[in-house]
């Protein structure tokens, strides 16, 4: 049996908030228990009520989460599929400790993502679901060679996309539709061009033949099926976590940068009005646990 000072995120009166108490975890046969260190948070282009399921974390209006990353702290004596001080990726958490069946669970559940090279900055880690989302839609639009290239919208998705067409000196425009990144990131982050919906006319379409358009149903429910929920046989794809890691590893792809705020768990409503208030729009907050 271990006792645990838990940590975990609530909602009174419809306010993000904390409790904490002391848990005792049995962690028998093939338990596993988990000490979650970081939640990425961040805000998204479209109304989450567009999906229940997706209204996990709703009651901030488009604060979205994407993944946390997790230490196994034990494990029961009969788990032979992890070890302890292993850092797992994985759906999000909004606890400090949990307890799980087996990691085979969460695989079958699609919560499971990977195990993390002990090599890796955990920070970093933490966005890999949307890095490579990022990448598989660079390559599903065939666009990484392909110049020009037009973003509408953009949240912290598009600033991932933006930077990878930067290390191909790809030309990007990305077209504002409304609560997006500020333009200075944008530029920051490789956009050639920024330009807003209101000075657009019915021909400006038709220079561009590459198109990724963040605030269509398609790219939403896009980022919703490959940053959060998954399959039997896991989201991400080896060999595009692969070159993902090996851009993070080689400072190749920066993504710090997109952080806003790191945040405490125990500050959750200090910050509430500031996330009502878009003043986070486009930006990741990190919870630490």
């Amino acid at each position: 049996m271990k006792t645990r000072e838990n940590i975990s995120l609530i909602v009174n009166n419809n306010i993000p908030n904390y409790k904490t108490e002391v848990n005792k975890f049995l962690i028998n046969q093939n338990k596993v228990l988990l000490r979650n260190m970081f939640t990425l948070m961040g805000t998204i282009l479209f109304n989450l009520s567009m999906n229940n399921k997706m209204s996990l974390f709703n009651i901030i209006p488009k604060h979205y989460a994407y993944s946390s990353i997790a230490v196994v702290e034990d494990i029961g004596e009969q788990n032979f599929s992890i070890d302890i001080g292993s850092r797992i990726l994985l759906s999000p958490l909004f606890k400090k400790f949990s307890i799980i069946d087996n990691i085979g669970a969460l695989k079958t559940e699609g919560r499971f993502y990977s195990i993390l090279p002990d090599d890796i900055d955990p920070v970093d880690a933490i966005f890999l679901p949307l890095i490579c989302k990022a990448l598989e839609l660079c390559e599903d639009y065939r666009i990484i060679k392909s110049k020009p290239i037009l973003l509408i919208g953009c949240n912290i998705l598009g600033a991932i996309i933006l930077k990878l067409l930067n290390l191909e000196n790809t030309d990007s425009t990305v077209l504002l539709t409304g609560e997006d990144l500020d333009v200075k990131y944008l530029k920051e982050y490789g956009a050639s061009k920024v330009i807003y919906e209101k000075e657009i006319d019915e021909t400006f379409f038709n220079q561009y033949h590459n198109v990724i358009n963040l605030t269509s149903d398609y790219c939403n429910m896009v980022q919703w099926v490959h940053s959060f929920e998954g399959n039997s046989y896991g989201i991400i794809n080896r060999d595009v976590q692969t070159t993902a890691i090996q851009l993070l590893q080689s400072r190749e792809l920066y993504v710090k940068d997109l952080i806003a705020l790191h945040v405490h768990a125990e500050c959750v409503g200090e910050i509430h009005q500031s996330i009502i208030e878009n003043k986070f729009m486009g930006k990741a907050l990190i919870y630490d646990w």
